[in-house]
Parts: C-alpha cells; sequence; structure tokens
C-alpha cells in the first residue's frame, strides 16, 4: 500500500510544480491517466495488505481490546480533526462492518487525507428529520423538521435553538408544518395548526400572526410591511358535521405586518399579489385571485369547477374584473409567467390553459395557448427562466409514468412539441432539469416503450456522435416498476434536439470502461422521480453536473480463461444498487467522468472547488470531499454510528461556501453535522489559478461552441489549482460574438416535424396554418417557413428560417391561402433533397409513412381533456420569488388552488436557495 501512496503522491507533487511553474498548457488528462495508471498497478498490492490487515483485526478482536484505531485509519485513510478531543478518536473510527466493506470500494481511489489538514465538525440533534433548511444570511439559518419544529442557528450551523423559546408563553408548545421565509427582508413567517408566528428580524424575535387556521401567506413584492393570507373559517375545524356547511375560505391583507388584519373576500380559493410585468406602481393594491360565484352555504372545494372564475382587483375587492370565466387555478413563474388553467363551462372535464400578457392596448389579458387536443390530466410547469416556458403534459392516467414536454415561444402562447414520454411520478414530479449558469442545456429521462414509439422519440434525437440510437427492442419493465426502459438524454439547444449521454472512458477504479457496441455506449442517469441521487447542477459552479447510473455488470473472459467483471454501460437506466455509480461532468454534460462507485448524495462549495458527497442508499458514518473535482477523493468519519444521509447541502450563492451542512436521521431525532473545509487550502486563488473555459456541444471546432447563437467564456477555477475562492472574486463570462445561423439555430414551428432527425421542418398535415394572427398581442402577422428561431438564441443572418412579420393593416386576408401553397411546395423540394442525400432513399421514405399515424397528434390546436378530474397544475421550478415555502401536508379540506408537493428529504431537498429551489416546487391538487 505503501508503493501506492507514493505512486499518488508523486503524481500530486508532478500536478502541484507544473502548476507553479505557471504553465497554462496543461495536459490534465495526460496527468489524470498517469494517476489511474499507478492506481490499476498496484491494486493487488493494496488488496492483498487490505485483507491481511482485515485478518489480524479480527484475531485481535478480544473483550478487552477496544482501541483498533490505527489499523483501521491506514487501510481507510482516514482524516480526524485536529481540534477533536484524543478520546473521541478511537470511537470516531469503529464502523459497522457492511459500511467499512461499501466504503472499501470507494476507497481504492482515495488520496491520504493528510493529518495536517484544517479540517472542524459539528454535531447537533433535532427533533425529528429536517424538511426544511433556509439560510437568512452568511451565519443565520433556519431550519423546520418533520416533527413540527423550527431550529434557528446563529453561528453557521454550529449550534441550534428551538425558536419557540423567543415566542409567547401560549406558543411554547406549537407546532408548525409551514415555514416561508424572505431573505432580503429577513422576513420568516411559521405555520401552524393552533399558533402561527412572524419575525422581522430573521428569526431572532417572534410574536403572534392574528390569524388563525392560515393556509397560505404572500409578501408583497414591493411593500415589505404588506401580507396577504388565505385562511379558513373556524366551521372549517369545528369537527361538526353541520359546520361543514357553512366553511369558507377568506382572502385577508395586513399593510403592516400582521399586527391588524382585513377580510377583504370570501369563497376565494387563491389569491396573490400582482408581480413582475402584471405589477403596476399606481395600483400597488392589485392582487389575482379565483373566486367562487356559487356563495351559498359551504364553499365546494373540488378539483374543477365551472363557478369558478379567475379575476383582478385593483381595490381589494371594492370592484374587480373577470380575466378568464372558469379559471381555477393559476400560477406566476419567476420569470413573470403567469398561467390560468381554466374549466370548460359546459364539460368540466375538459381543461384549457392561458397565458397572460399585454394586449394591444397595454391591458393585462390572457390568451389562450396551443397546448395539443390530446387528454390533458395534468400540467407542470418546468422551467421559464430563459424567457421560453416549457411544460409537462399528462395525457393519459393519473398514474402514468411519462408525459409530454412542450417549449414556448416568447410569448408563453405558442407551444411545440419538445421532447414525448418524459418520466414523471404521480405528483407531477418529471425527470426534467436546466443545467444551472449555462443557457440552454438541459437534462431530461424519457420513457422507451420499444418499437411501438421507437421512431417517435427518435424523430427528436440527434444523429451525430451523441446521438447514435439506442437499440429497437420489446419494451420491459425497469425497476422502479414503470413500464419501458429510462434513458437520459440532453440538449444543448433548449430543447430543439436531444442526444444521448457519452459513457465515461474509465470507472472509478482507473479501469476503461468497455462498450458492446456503439448502440450501448450511453450514459443513463437518475433523475428527481428516483430515490438515488439526481442530476444537479449549481450556478456558481459552471459547468459542472453531478449524477448518479447505473453501471451494468458484465462477465468477460480473458486470454489467460479467468473472468472479469467490467463496468459496462448499458442501453438504458437500471435500478439496481449494486451496480451503480456516481458521475461527474466538468463540461456541461459532453463529457462524464465515473468518480465513485455507488450512489450518493452530493453538494458544490466554493464556485465548484470543494465537493462534498456522502452515501445515500444506506446509513454511513463518513463523507469523502475532493478540491480537485474528483480527481482524488479525501474521506472524513463525522459520525460515531452510522446515520441515514438525506442531504448535503452549502450556503447560496454570495455566502462563503466552504461550509457544508450533512443531515439526516439517525432513529427519530434529526442529525445535523457542520463541516468547515475553509482549512482544505491556506491561500485565496489568484489570477494564475484560473482559467477560461467555453461551453460546446459534439460538433467539432468553432460550430460546436457557438451555443444558441454565439460564443461565450467562462472565468473558474482550475481543477488542480490548490487556493479557496474569495467570496468576493469576480468570475465574469464573457460574449465572444455571435455565430452565422444553421439549421440547428431553429426548431420546428408548430405543426411542422422532421420526417429525419437531420432533414427539413416539414407540414405534418395540410391543415396547418402558416399565418397565425398576432394583432391582439404584437400587432403582427406571423408568416412562417416551418421553423422558430430558439428563444434566446442570437445567431445572425437567419433569414433562410425566420419568419416574416407582416403589419395587420396591410396583411391581405386571403394572404395566408396563397403562401400555404407556395410553402407546400418549398416543404416538398426540401425534403426531396434530404431524401436524396440519404444512402437508402426507400428506407427514409419507409419510415417517414410508419411514423405517419403519429404525426398527426403536434401542437396546433386547442387543448382539452376527457377525464372527470383534472389533477394538478403545478410549478416544478419556477416559484414566485418573494417567499419560499414547505409545507407536510395541504390543510384539510383540499383546497382547489395551487398545492405546492410536500417536500421530502429524499432523493433531495434543496434547502440551500434565496427561495425554495425551482425544480422541488412542483404541485399536486
Amino acid at each position: 500500500m505503501w508503493r501506492l501512496s507514493l505512486a499518488i503522491v508523486g503524481a500530486a507533487l508532478l500536478v502541484q510544480v507544473v502548476v507553479a511553474a505557471g504553465t497554462d498548457d496543461v495536459d490534465t488528462k495526460a496527468i489524470e491517466k498517469i494517476v489511474r495508471d499507478k492506481i490499476v498497478e498496484e491494486r493487488t498490492v493494496q488488496d492483498e495488505v487490505s485483507r491481511v490487515a482485515e485478518a489480524v483485526k479480527k484475531e485481535m478482536a478480544k473483550p478487552d481490546h477496544v482501541d483498533d484505531s490505527a489499523a483501521e485509519n491506514h487501510d481507510q485513510k482516514h482524516a480526524t480533526a485536529p481540534d477533536h478531543p484524543a478520546a473521541d478518536a478511537p470511537a470516531a473510527k469503529r464502523k459497522d462492518k457492511k459500511a467499512r466493506k461499501d466504503g472499501k470500494r470507494v476507497a481504492k481511489k482515495l488520496a491520504q487525507a493528510g493529518d495536517n489538514v484544517d479540517l472542524k465538525e459539528d454535531t447537533s440533534k433535532l427533533d425529528g428529520g429536517v424538511a426544511q433548511m433556509e439560510w437568512l444570511a452568511a451565519d443565520k439559518i433556519i431550519a423546520r423538521t418533520s416533527a413540527g419544529r423550527v431550529y434557528r442557528s446563529a453561528d453557521d450551523g454550529r449550534t441550534w435553538d428551538d425558536v419557540r423559546l423567543h415566542m409567547p408563553d401560549d406558543a411554547k408548545k406549537a407546532t408548525f408544518d409551514r415555514l416561508y421565509a424572505h431573505v432580503e427582508r429577513q422576513l420568516v413567517v411559521l405555520l401552524g395548526d393552533a399558533f402561527s408566528a412572524v419575525s422581522s428580524d430573521g428569526g431572532s424575535t417572534f410574536r403572534a400572526l392574528g390569524l388563525d387556521r392560515v393556509t397560505d401567506v404572500k409578501s408583497h413584492p414591493e411593500k415589505a410591511s404588506w401580507l396577504l393570507a388565505l385562511a379558513l373559517t373556524a366551521q372549517c375545524r369545528s369537527g361538526k358535521t353541520s359546520d361543514k356547511h357553512r366553511c369558507v375560505q377568506q382572502v385577508h391583507v395586513s399593510e403592516d405586518l400582521g399586527q391588524t388584519w382585513n377580510a377583504i373576500a370570501d369563497y376565494v380559493s387563491q389569491a396573490d399579489w400582482a408581480r413582475g410585468s402584471f405589477y403596476e406602481p399606481g395600483s400597488p393594491r392589485r392582487l389575482f385571485a379565483t373566486v367562487s360565484n356559487n356563495k351559498h352555504g359551504g364553499q365546494r372545494f373540488q378539483a374543477s369547477d365551472p363557478d369558478v372564475d379567475f379575476v383582478m382587483t385593483d381595490d381589494y375587492f371594492q370592484s374587480y374584473d373577470v380575466l378568464v370565466p372558469g379559471g381555477n387555478r393559476f400560477l406566476t413563474t419567476a420569470a413573470a409567467f403567469m398561467f390560468v388553467a381554466a374549466v370548460d363551462p359546459d364539460d368540466n372535464t375538459k381543461v384549457t390553459l392561458y397565458s397572460g400578457g399585454r394586449d394591444s392596448a397595454n391591458n393585462v389579458a390572457f390568451f389562450e395557448t396551443n397546448i395539443p387536443t390530446l387528454r390533458q390530466h395534468s400540467y407542470t410547469i418546468l422551467d421559464s427562466t430563459e424567457a421560453a416556458v416549457f411544460v409537462h403534459v399528462n395525457h393519459a392516467d393519473a398514474g402514468d409514468s411519462s408525459g409530454s414536454v412542450y417549449v414556448s415561444d416568447s410569448l408563453g402562447l405558442q407551444f411545440s412539441m419538445s421532447l414525448p414520454n418524459n418520466r414523471r411520478d404521480a405528483a407531477g414530479n418529471a425527470d426534467f432539469e436546466r443545467v444551472q449558469g449555462i443557457e440552454g442545456v438541459y437534462l431530461a429521462n424519457y420513457v422507451h416503450h420499444g418499437d411501438s414509439d421507437g421512431a417517435v422519440v427518435n424523430r427528436w434525437l440527434d444523429a451525430g456522435s451523441m446521438g447514435a440510437r439506442g437499440g429497437r427492442k420489446r419494451a420491459g419493465q425497469d425497476a422502479s416498476g414503470n413500464a419501458g426502459d429510462v434513458r437520459t438524454v440532453i440538449s444543448f439547444d433548449k430543447g430543439g434536439r436531444w442526444s444521448y449521454l457519452q459513457a465515461p472512458q474509465y470507472d472509478a477504479f482507473g479501469q476503461e470502461i468497455h462498450c458492446w457496441g456503439q448502440d450501448h455506449c450511453h450514459l443513463h442517469l437518475h433523475g428527481i422521480v428516483d430515490k438515488y441521487g439526481p442530476f444537479y447542477s449549481n450556478a456558481a459552479a459552471v459547468g459542472l453536473i453531478m449524477a448518479t447510473g447505473t453501471v451494468q455488470r458484465a462477465s468477460m473472459h480473458s486470454g489467460k480463461g479467468t473472468e472479469q467483471v467490467v463496468g459496462q454501460v448499458g442501453t438504458h437506466l437500471n435500478d439496481d444498487a449494486v451496480g451503480m455509480g456516481t458521475y461527474l461532468s466538468r463540461d456541461a454534460g459532453l463529457t462524464w467522468e465515473e468518480v465513485a462507485r455507488g450512489s450518493y448524495i452530493y453538494e458544490f462549495g466554493n464556485h465548484g472547488g470543494l465537493i462534498v458527497m456522502a452515501q445515500d442508499a444506506q446509513p454511513t458514518t463518513t463523507v469523502l470531499y475532493t478540491w480537485d473535482q474528483g480527481l482524488t477523493w479525501n474521506e472524513y468519519a463525522f459520525a460515531t454510528s452510522p446515520i441515514e444521509v438525506d442531504n448535503v447541502v452549502v450556503a447560496p450563492a454570495g455566502f462563503p461556501q466552504t461550509t457544508f451542512l450533512v443531515y439526516g436521521r439517525d432513529n427519530a431525532d434529526a442529525v445535523v453535522v457542520r463541516l468547515d473545509l475553509a482549512g482544505v487550502h491556506e491561500r485565496p486563488c489568484d489570477g494564475a489559478d484560473y482559467e477560461t473555459w467555453t461551453p460546446s456541444d459534439d460538433r467539432p471546432g468553432k460550430a460546436g461552441e457557438c451555443l444558441l447563437g454565439h460564443i461565450t467564456t467562462y472565468t473558474r477555477r482550475k481543477r488542480t489549482a490548490p487556493c479557496i475562492v474569495s467570496p468576493a472574486a469576480s468570475l465574469p463570462k464573457a460574449d465572444l460574438g455571435h455565430c452565422p445561423c444553421t439549421e440547428r439555430d431553429f426548431e420546428c414551428d408548430v405543426g411542422f416535424g422532421r420526417e429525419d432527425p437531420d432533414g427539413p421542418c416539414v407540414p405534418v398535415d395540410a391543415g396547418v396554418d402558416l399565418s397565425r394572427d398576432l394583432c391582439a398581442t404584437t400587432g403582427m402577422h406571423r408568416i412562417t417557413k416551418g421553423y422558430r428561431r430558439i428563444v434566446g438564441d442570437t445567431c445572425v443572418n437567419g433569414e433562410q428560417w425566420d419568419a416574416v412579420l407582416v403589419g395587420c393593416s396591410s396583411f391581405p386576408k386571403r394572404a395566408g391561402k396563397v403562401l400555404l401553397v407556395v410553402l407546400f411546395i418549398i416543404a416538398a423540394l426540401l425534403l426531396a433533397v434530404s431524401l436524396i442525400a440519404k444512402s437508402n432513399v426507400l428506407s427514409t421514405l419507409t419510415n417517414a409513412f410508419k411514423s405517419r399515424a403519429w404525426r398527426a397528434k403536434v401542437p396546433g390546436q386547442k387543448g382539452s381533456m376527457d377525464e372527470s378530474e383534472f389533477e394538478n397544475f403545478g410549478a416544478m421550478s419556477d416559484e414566485d420569488d418573494a417567499l419560499a415555502y414547505s409545507g407536510e401536508a395541504v390543510p384539510l379540506p383540499p383546497m382547489p388552488g395551487l398545492v405546492r408537493r410536500p417536500n421530502v428529504p429524499v432523493p433531495r431537498l434543496q434547502g440551500p436557495s434565496e427561495s425554495l429551489k425551482d425544480d422541488l416546487a412542483s404541485s399536486e391538487a
């Protein structure tokens, strides 16, 4: 083992010498290969030494023998915190045998942690598992547990106090099931069934909110002391059958932070202040609500009610305007989009999605979107942060494992298909994530049902090196019980094209991964639907992504006739924890590395300069941390007995990110461990420690660097630079110019599709409308050429694909029909040219006709659904940014308004966010 350590230390010294010399063109991959080769070369020696060490420890394991720390420390390469009492060290190293065995598989890639690393640890126990955690300042954190307790730390997580100690005497035993926090205002609101409280000083002191049975609360976007709350009348909770007929929900407002309240309307399902483009400084009392017209008896809390309208008022309901009749639910996103789900007045089994905006007179107005006329059980707003909206629509039964993802234009009105069969669960969560900090890059999982829909999905998969199609096998049953194979895809152009992920070249032990064929050499990752660590990115760690996936085990025979077991990246995602790996990408998903065997939960700190992860599939006593982004890992024991780790979190961007909180469960109690890694390096980073990085897709040369029509470079710390990035450091990004347009800068317009992934966009049926009346919103007619510029794409000279805009006053009434004929002829010629360019024209034509039946189901018509219940209209990623929210359950009776999904600690609870993190704010009615 000493030879292995010497080899690794030697390689590390080589890296540091090169960095110290100031060489900019370091061949880091060559250095990585040297380290991997040395690890593989010495594996036999290390395994033999480990085997002997285990045998010796077993022999010495007598009743009077306790201190086996020295051998275990040497075998596990364990780093201890120097400020811990010496008497605690042996106990801290005693692990259960199962955890130690699993840790050894990872330890083969561990570097020596070193006894001089200044790593500090503080451990606290809370009542109940952690359900939510919010940073209010660099050193102030507030957490709510599943037991209804709320704790606050004023020293960066070292110690925690029960906030009830700072409340009135009648609240000493109160429990809370929801927590709202507004960081900038230091506003904290706690809602409980018997008592609710408010704080304006970051939780240092609390007073009674002054309102009972509160189901929701909103802070004003501009007025710091204005609050809006929804509350049930006393009859709703009396328990008497007769009182149910008098149960009503009311909307209350306060302009003095809850000291006084006024009830302004009843029979209200949802309410919120006007935000974003819908807010007007001259009308600060403007708010939106869904209100029932049937004001007799008890309020009907049902999923879809034709008597409920979506309204707007500027004067606290002294008067109001009905904007969407039958509007039952609404959602305002952080990007200032607003959507309303409206029930058909003649058939409450049908629902239509409306998008808000301004009409030609600049009045607030709502317009019907073109979500297709298929069964619609639920909508989930996946993302709206990049001037377009991604919507997941569940067209099938409530328990179906997949739905369709549509992407909108810049107005949020016209939607076209982005990805069919996107994986989802019954709660509305979907395996669809934006790579934070990089424009236009998304990861998703889709369910492959076999030959029956292979042609459908593959029309959205790029045919390049990353997009080689997987096998066309019959659908099986994945391990989670959902029909079909789950496969991971990535898009570098905001959902225009999707590609499979490149497989990593080496496994976690430095062995080369042998793929059994081009079609099967792809990496497939877990998303939020699964119980394992999902794909995860952080805007502060630009370009970095971590995820867990399955490395299947395949038997191969060597030339000596002995059997080798090697990592095999397969055709689909496998739910088997035994063969699972944890993966890292440093280039926004273009390439991947396996950094550990097994399932871990992970977090980035210090702009990606520090990564901490812990096993989450089984109890553990250790974490792994790295400062060189996975080239080497250090193991640290943070507990004397195994705990079930739920998450690893760090403060949001703008705060020092060298302190990590690891929290989990030890029986019924929550355990919060604070790890301070500021001492890993002694010096701050300077100019020579940084690099510029340009994201790219799989195209060679400069073309691959043109993402969304421009080339962008980012400044980040070099992988092997031994330094800490200062919180005040400036890490700028620079736009290096716009690129000439190509077809990749455009997606197929509404009513158009590709017969082949590399072919042109052609009309899917003769009834497609080539001209679109946008007079109400833009004062223009839009005439399409079959393409739509990807929202946010800035390429130049795209007249060949860009739509033509014509003023409404000069647009001939019959111009659309004339253009229809002309563009059909042009589309036919483009298709003919594309087919001739293929090696097998007949095969292409055959495939086109095979998929014809499905292609009639593309966007272009208005939406409806054919079920008796409208499941949910929820936001997975774009909650309003006024108050962060976490709720254990919806107060009974169930509200028909937007109900956010209760937070769960697994697979990931995003505690460190200025508001509740986008991707966990999905909802279900």
